[in-house]
């Protein structure tokens, strides 16, 4: 193998290796968003079901991640949501809804948009993988 061979393959390499790091980052990111992704849509699903339940009815309403208390609604028409920056608003039922199903519509574009990138990266990875063995002396 010339020298000037060598270096590009130890380019190459390190390429690879950035692109399989960068797949396997962008596979976590993925795996992630898709979890908030169940999550809003059992939060939205959450909301059809609150409002049916009725003010007076008593439900279990989360804590903390498995731990629950014993709650009695008082009232189903309003609801405070988290905006970001620690801010909350108090949103009637309708609001709550629509705004919830716009963030969960935007997370699926994201999702979306994350898959076709680890698709793009891959891709390049084999073809990568591909030109390095071609570069390498065979056994």
């Amino acid at each position: 193998m010339t020298e000037q061979n060598e270096q590009k393959a130890q380019e190459m390499y390190v390429e690879l290796q950035l692109l399989t790091q960068h797949v396997k980052q962008l596979r976590q990111q993925q795996e992630l968003l898709e979890q908030q992704i169940m999550e809003m849509a059992a939060a939205t699903q959450s909301l059809d079901e609150f409002g049916k339940a009725g003010e007076g009815a008593e439900m279990f309403v989360p804590l903390s991640s498995g731990v629950f208390a014993k709650a009695k609604i008082i009232d189903t028409k309003n609801f405070l949501m988290n905006v970001g920056a620690g801010t909350c608003v108090v949103k009637d039922a309708a609001s709550a809804k629509k705004l919830m199903e716009q963030q969960l519509e935007e997370s699926r574009k994201l999702s979306e948009k994350m898959a076709m990138q680890v698709e793009r990266f891959s891709r390049k990875a084999v073809q990568l993988q591909r030109q390095l063995q071609s570069l390498l002396p065979a056994e």
